[in-house]
């Protein structure tokens, strides 16, 4: 029990100590750099953003450091970035954490929730009331 509460209080902290809100959303992005002083393209797809950067799957073997490009498909808006992260590589694709060299919150073109905002208190949408349908069908004059 004292370890859930130990890791439920370092959650918590974590999330204090956040800088922005992160949202789970796929935004279709190019990823541009360099590998041994060639340079790359890939398309990609985010798995999380915020204003201050991002999660990315990558195939490119990308190491902490190095600086990118992404550009935002829908958008045509570009941003220099550079790596902070790099994670658990799942069906030839590592997950790549980047951080914008400014924070940079309207480059996603999404909206992001109010710092206050806790997803556990979000309002779920209700389900409507279907109006009931005769079982029989009404007799023909």
């Amino acid at each position: 029990m004292q370890d859930q509460d130990t890791s439920t209080a370092r959650k918590n902290l974590s999330l204090k100590n956040r800088r922005s809100q992160r949202v789970y959303v796929e935004i279709p992005v190019w990823v541009y750099g360099q590998l041994n002083d060639e340079p790359f393209h890939e398309e990609a797809l985010t798995v999380v953003v915020n204003a201050h950067g991002g999660l990315i799957n990558l195939s490119k073997p990308i190491a902490v450091g190095e600086k990118l490009f992404l550009a935002h498909k829908r958008t045509g808006k570009d941003i220099l970035c550079h790596v902070v992260h790099v994670g658990p590589t799942e069906n030839g694709k590592t997950q790549i954490g980047i951080e914008f060299t400014e924070p940079a919150p309207k480059f996603w073109n999404i909206v992001f929730p109010h710092e206050d905002w806790k997803p556990s208190e979000r309002k779920l949408p209700q389900a409507r009331q279907v109006p009931s349908v005769p079982k029989t069908l009404p007799k023909r004059s």
